[in-house]
């Protein structure tokens, strides 16, 4: 755990108009495992928001982790496109890390436009969250996973405007043992829709039942 927490960010980026929350519970037990977030913003005022998950448990997916996070930290911050970063990624994964498997989620905001370049490998689609309509899915294509060979990467564009907000989140915030993970995304839907302030500690106590672990 402390590995893990190691690897998070130390602080959020703190820009106008813009209000960032992260929420990060490791499993209970002690078992470590392969998530991560990452935001920071680039040199040219951009703010970059990730999200990854390693498959599996233990020191190896931790290990993993860290390798993943800091290459991919370093290509964007580069100047790389979300989709090209996930590309770099997936080749550094393919060729250097060949047992690892791992879904990821980048976005690039223009913090002035609202405008988001983003990424999925793989990655639960994150939510986009009105004050006045129901959250939906982001409009974000849906391409293979890290550690695919041959895999390509698409990149698509959306508009957060002023009052909404975009909420990542990872399977352990939405899979529960005996249930379909398509319920637990409608229960994270409901939840966003009458908690519709709430930071990301607030949607992730709302959606921990007693079984969670």
């Amino acid at each position: 755990e402390v590995l893990q927490r190691s690897l998070l960010p130390a602080s959020l980026p703190d820009i106008p108009q813009w209000d960032l929350t992260a929420d990060y519970r490791p499993a209970a037990g002690g078992r470590v495992g392969g998530d991560w977030y990452d935001a920071f913003q680039l040199r040219d005022g951009r703010l970059v928001v990730v999200l990854g998950d390693v498959a599996g448990h233990g020191l190896t997916a931790a290990g993993a982790m860290a390798q993943l996070r800091n290459a991919l930290r370093a290509q964007l911050f580069a100047g790389a496109a979300p989709d090209a970063a996930v590309a770099q990624l997936n080749d550094f994964s393919v060729h250097l890390m060949p047992r690892s498997f791992a879904t990821a989620l980048v976005a690039r905001v223009d913090p002035g436009s609202g405008v988001v370049e983003a990424a999925s490998a793989g990655h639960l689609m994150p939510y986009v969250v009105s004050p006045l309509g129901e959250p939906v899915p982001a409009p974000i294509r849906l391409s293979p996973p890290i550690g695919v060979r041959t895999a390509t990467y698409s990149q698509s564009t959306l508009t957060i405007e002023r009052g909404q907000r975009l909420v990542m989140y990872s399977d352990g915030l939405v899979e529960r043992r005996g249930a379909s993970i398509d319920d637990g995304l409608d229960r994270l839907a409901r939840i966003l829709d009458c908690h519709d302030d709430a930071d990301a500690s607030g949607i992730s106590t709302a959606m921990a039942p007693e079984e969670t672990d």
